[in-house]
């Protein structure tokens, strides 16, 4: 299994083979991507938590997923 934080390491995939995950959309969701699973989280950033996009419980409850 293979967990990305924030969108650089999502995109930074892509080098090694192409994907169409996008991070607002498969955040916290199990996927697929050339014989792995990958699960793609937003970085634990207070940026993240003050401005909305993913909640500090919500991460939370992410990573303990």
């Amino acid at each position: 299994m293979i967990v990305m934080l924030g969108q650089p390491a999502l995109e930074a995939l892509k080098e090694i083979e192409p994907h169409s995950l996008v991070l607002n959309k498969n955040v916290a969701i199990f996927s697929k991507w050339n014989g792995q699973f990958v699960y793609p989280l937003y970085y634990p950033s207070p940026q993240a938590i003050k401005t909305g996009i993913r909640p500090f419980e919500q991460q939370r409850t992410d990573f303990k997923q």
